[in-house]
């Protein structure tokens, strides 16, 4: 599972590798990357991910559904994609559920890995 969510952030890393190198040299904000999440996800599995992607000029952090307060379309804001990481049936159903509509909503892409 893990690998699996590397090989997703990697390859959308790539995607917008040049565009957040660019970016950084223009002074434009970097691609912003939220995973949203529960709390059978460990912190450090986050940590990690987020440390690659900080490499790659991409800002990355994470929401749990299950303790996150305010809205879901306020988890979702200033996001350039969405990862669902919901390693389980139950999780998936768990954090769709918190959502609501804010994915579709938003209009934000999304992915889910699990």
């Amino acid at each position: 599972m893990t690998r699996l969510i590397h090989l997703l952030l990697a390859l959308c890393l790539l995607a917008a590798g040049t565009a957040s190198a660019g970016a950084a040299k223009n002074g434009q904000p970097r691609p912003q990357v939220r995973i949203v999440t529960n709390g059978f996800v460990l912190p450090g599995k986050l940590d990690r991910i987020a440390r690659f992607a900080d490499e790659a000029g991409v800002t990355l952090d994470s929401v749990r559904a299950d303790t996150a307060p305010g809205e879901p379309a306020a988890w979702l804001a200033g996001a350039d994609l969405v990862i669902l990481d919901t390693p389980r049936p139950g999780d998936l159903a768990m954090v769709r559920q918190r959502l609501g509509t804010a994915l579709s909503d938003t209009g934000v892409p999304w992915v889910q890995v699990g």
